[in-house]
């Protein structure tokens, strides 16, 4: 027989061994994909790549779960009979599966503190409520009629709910890149969630303000460098001159404190103090003062290099101590 009249290999039918392997390759592939996402240590740290991460681990779960069902039994997640199934999956075995990887979820946050990454029982929630939108998506394909939809609109209702908080902070990132060169205002209830606290309270308050209606109200606790930290502004402060912000002193002496300033990099010196900008400013009692700082002096702040300017993450106001509570308030950062 001449190659021309050959029978094409292709058109010879795959085994059920060949095709158990594959599928079982498949599945060990998408574990490895998803326990490399969870604890490698990406090099991406701000607050929008957060909420996407945040957002992306409901719909991970979710189909991670559907896939290793379909792979094992196809029709289980709606597709035709007429696919291989190599293990029945009965609502038994789903949520068996569901617990494993709800267990791989879970030690993956936990193995993140290992690797340079914030561990978030807010993203084990994410996990698991992925997982349950697919459990309803799977129980759903076993029944009919109102109670199908029902599972189905569960399932739906499920992964929506949980993107709902993300999506709001990545609009709230989109309207403060609208904003530049204003950093932060307080006018929006979640600005706060770009703030952090050490020793202290934070209140957003229409008590006093520069710059709309509201300001940032900080209570200093007695406590080692208690302040306020705005952690991943927008980054890019190039080609602005002055970083100016506004703070009150309601108390009846005046309150010492310091303005600090650094980019990414930062990190990279284990957070050296000689790596950063300091200024110490002093708010006289009973009064407002507008801080001006020029950015050629933050820029040139560090000891050993430039600070980038095009990545600055992190804008502190504390004081060195305090022995009884005291009050500032603070609004209208600002680029000029």
């Amino acid at each position: 027989m001449n190659e021309s009249a050959a029978i094409p290999v292709n058109l010879y039918p795959r085994s059920k061994r060949v095709a158990v392997l594959r599928r079982l390759s498949f599945v060990a592939a998408m574990l490895s994909l998803v326990a490399f996402g969870l604890v490698f240590p990406f090099p991406l740290h701000s607050r929008r790549w957060g909420a996407i991460f945040d957002l992306a681990h409901a719909p991970a779960f979710c189909i991670l779960m559907l896939m290793i069902t379909g792979v094992l039994d196809p029709p289980a997640i709606g597709l035709s009979r007429r696919f291989l199934t190599i293990l029945k999956m009965s609502m038994a075995g789903v949520a068996l599966l569901a617990v494993v990887l709800a267990g791989i979820g879970l030690t993956g946050e936990f193995l993140q503190k290992f690797a340079n990454r914030n561990p978030s029982w807010h993203d084990v929630a994410a996990n698991t409520l992925g997982l349950a939108a697919a459990v309803c998506w799977i129980a759903a394909q076993h029944r009919r009629g109102v109670l199908r939809a029902s599972l189905i609109a569960a399932a739906f209702a499920l992964l929506i709910g949980v993107s709902v908080d993300p999506l709001l902070e990545i609009h709230e990132l989109e309207l403060l890149r609208r904003d530049m060169p204003l950093l932060a205002s307080f006018e929006r209830p979640r600005e706060l969630h770009g703030w952090y606290l050490r020793s202290a309270d934070m209140l957003r308050t229409s008590d006093w303000a520069t710059d709309g209606t509201h300001s940032l109200r900080v209570t200093l606790r007695p406590g080692r460098y208690p302040g306020a930290a705005f952690i991943s502004p927008e980054p890019n402060w190039r080609g602005y001159e002055t970083l100016k912000l506004d703070l009150r002193n309601p108390g009846q002496q005046p309150l010492p404190l310091i303005v600090k300033v650094h980019d990414q990099e930062h990190e990279d010196s284990n957070f050296d103090h000689s790596d950063r900008f300091h200024r110490e400013i002093v708010v006289p009692a009973g009064e407002d003062l507008t801080v001006s700082i020029a950015l050629s002096d933050i820029e040139s702040a560090p000891a050993a290099r430039t600070m980038n300017m095009e990545n600055v993450s992190f804008i502190e106001v504390f004081s060195l101590g305090v022995e009884d509570e005291q009050v500032f308030f603070i609004d209208n950062l600002r680029l000029q």
